[in-house]
């Protein structure tokens, strides 16, 4: 239940039901552009979804809106936005979409960050040394569900090989958001070492 105090209220449930997480609080708060959800429900079942866009919305309501709207009235909505089932939400930023078919949090909160981040950057995983590879998705220590967890996400990844390039200088791509660095079983030459060094200077990121 919510105890109310003019514009303040406070979740007294036991397992905060009515608690949004730090996440999808931070990243409604952290909009930069607008962010719209169509969400398709009959006139059952959107009760506990609607709740929790309208505690959204409280938390930035100039950047974050929603409308529910019933397919079988709004049927050329509906197909314009790719709906074939009721429960589906469409989450719009911009010329983004992300359909969702749930109304838990974390969905969402998916769909929010992905609608609303700009161009997806890159995480490098460094390769050429024998290191565990991100595309292998069979061995035991194969890397393959980070990556796929990375570019469901707003990052792609790549392998990277420093000294693939021939001559020339070496360096750590502009766009690298991070680079991976997964148990070498040779040592960096020294070209390699120095870009590397280049690459923190600047703000880089070793994982």
């Amino acid at each position: 239940a919510f105890a109310v105090n003019h514009d303040a209220s406070w979740d007294l449930t036991l397992d905060k039901q009515h608690t949004l997480s730090d996440e999808l609080v931070k990243a409604v708060k952290n909009l930069d552009q607008k962010v719209e959800v169509k969400a398709f429900f009959g006139p059952d079942g959107r009760g506990g979804f609607e709740e929790l866009l309208t505690r959204v919305k409280s938390e930035n309501p100039s950047k974050f809106s929603f409308e529910f709207l019933n397919p079988n009235k709004e049927g050329l909505v509906a197909k314009e936005l790719g709906v074939r089932n009721f429960g589906t939400s469409v989450v719009m930023a911009g010329d983004k979409r992300e359909s969702i078919q749930s109304v838990k949090e974390e969905d969402l909160l998916n769909a929010i960050v992905k609608v609303s981040a700009g161009a997806k950057k890159t995480v490098y995983a460094l390769a050429g040394h024998q290191e565990v590879s991100i595309n292998d998705a069979q061995q035991q220590w194969g890397l393959g569900a980070l990556k796929l967890a990375l570019d469901n996400s707003t990052f792609v990844t790549r392998e990277l090989n420093l000294l693939a390039g021939g001559a020339g200088k070496v360096e750590v791509p502009e766009d690298a958001a991070a680079l991976l660095i997964a148990g070498p079983k040779m040592d960096l030459a020294g070209p390699e070492l120095d870009a590397l060094t280049r690459y923190m200077g600047r703000g880089g990121r070793l994982l």
